[in-house]
């Protein structure tokens, strides 16, 4: 048995697992991966990829997911990985925050008499290739990203992004800082692409981080044609989300919402009534008159964090059900819900629930009523977006955002 000890010394999560990924589905091995550690400070989403059987792991390891669609499961010890090792061959990634256990790890698999080899991933002119520097033979091949942070053999493959072929582009505005959608949570952006190139459209992804935006002023160019309100840890870009959420609201922009994006659409419509002006999410904002967002009512159901893969309860008629059709399982990272006690009000502001949980107690989906595209789902279909297989509720939404023509 041998285990390919696949060294990366980036910073950047979203490519944590990403060069051990490709050797996994090129060679058809097995990956394991050690427990990392990340700046939140600097990275708040850098372990933000929820695991199809529930909990988070670093958001870099969704490209094995969407390479090989196995899941890298949970994080192992420096004793259980040598001891899967001694049963199999397998890969493990090696970033800057496994020295230590890496330290660990060799002399474990030297004691048990693993062979193991170093690869060393290197960066050139923004190419990644891959080196051994025992004198074997690393996988050949160099990579690269195209637009929407997707890595492919040199040089990438033809994108409607590269290649317009005369099309005009679409203007989408994503909202949320380039660093983090591209260095730390790679999801959102890739799943974009894929549903662009599901549509043969050419887009142009303006990024829009929400800390920047002056409540005074108008959020978005006029030339944005549809909005994408990701999901995040920081509750520092709930304010711009906000902003963002009430400009579409108001003039009719395709909006789809992930996670703490349906969160904040949720509360800009419901924030259009007098009484609930001040309403706003209680993670963000605990001194709120009126809570929209409160911790998970339910703990013996889901616990106080509601994560992994989970069906849904499609409202018949409803827009999302229209989209999703059977396709009624989502991936959750979530801890807090729409507040039951509000369900009320949501007809009064045109709002409605068009999914729940199972049990029908926690809102998985809200839409409104006579706008072209304003949709939110507490779960996050860019994790089970993959290539030649975007998500149908983000090809819905960039499908409106065509035929509107913003």
């Amino acid at each position: 048995m041998t285990i390919l000890l696949v060294v990366h010394d980036t910073p950047e999560p979203a490519l944590y697992g990403l060069m051990a990924a490709i050797v996994s589905a090129r060679r058809q091995l097995p990956l394991l991966h050690l427990t990392a550690d990340y700046d939140t400070g600097l990275f708040p989403d850098a372990c933000q990829h929820a695991l199809r059987h529930g909990g988070l792991v670093t958001s870099g390891l969704l490209w094995l997911e969407r390479m090989t669609g196995r899941s890298p499961g949970a994080a192992l010890t420096p004793a259980a990985c040598a001891q899967r090792a001694a049963q199999e061959d397998c890969v493990v990634p090696i970033g800057p925050s496994q020295r230590d256990a890496l330290s660990v790890l060799i002399p474990l698999l030297e004691q048990g008499g693993v062979p193991y080899r170093l690869w060393h991933t290197l960066s050139r002119q923004g190419r990644l290739i891959l080196e051994d520097r025992s004198g074997g033979a690393a996988l050949g091949g160099e990579w690269q990203p195209d637009a929407f942070g997707r890595w492919h053999d040199s040089p990438p493959h033809s994108s409607p992004l590269y290649s317009s072929g005369g099309t005009d582009k679409i203007c989408i505005a994503l909202i949320g800082s380039r660093d983090d959608q591209a260095a730390a949570y790679p999801a959102t952006l890739a799943a974009l692409g894929d549903a662009a190139d599901a549509l043969g459209l050419a887009l142009d992804v303006l990024f829009v981080p929400p800390k920047t935006l002056s409540p005074d002023a108008d959020p978005l160019p006029a030339t944005v044609g549809g909005v994408l309100l990701p999901g995040g840890a920081d509750m520092g870009n709930v304010s711009g989300q906000l902003g963002v959420a009430r400009y579409t609201l108001k003039h009719g922009i395709p909006t789809l919402g992930l996670c703490l994006g349906m969160q904040t659409m949720a509360t800009a419509a419901l924030q259009q009534l007098p009484a609930l002006s001040r309403a706003n999410l209680q993670e963000a904002d605990p001194d709120a008159p009126v809570k929209t967002f409160v911790p998970l009512r339910d703990p013996n159901r889901y616990g106080v964090h509601r994560s992994g893969e989970h069906e849904m309860r499609l409202r018949a008629g409803s827009r999302l059900a229209s989209i999703l059709g059977a396709g009624n399982r989502l991936r959750y990272n979530h801890r807090y819900q729409l507040n039951p006690d509000l369900l009320e009000y949501l007809p009064w502001c045109g709002l409605m629930v068009s999914a729940t949980d199972m049990a029908g107690a926690i809102a998985d989906g809200i839409e409104l009523a006579g706008h072209p595209f304003y949709l939110g789902v507490q779960g996050h279909p860019e994790l089970t977006s993959a290539p030649g297989a975007a998500h149908p509720l983000m090809v819905a939404w960039l499908k409106q955002t065509a035929r509107s023509g913003h």
